[in-house]
């Protein structure tokens, strides 16, 4: 996968994650979400 696919793929998760539009230091479900993203995005770049 080209590098700007992976980088748009990135941007769509991360629009569409609860972490777009909730406080992080409020919200444990986006805290979540956000060790998800990473993690996701983690193995999406060493691919």
């Amino acid at each position: 996968m080209p590098l700007p696919q992976k980088w748009l793929l990135i941007e769509f998760l991360f629009l569409t994650s609860p972490i777009a539009t909730t406080p992080i230091d409020t919200s444990r479900e986006a805290r979540q979400s956000s060790l998800r993203f990473t993690t996701l995005s983690r193995n999406l770049l060493d691919q």
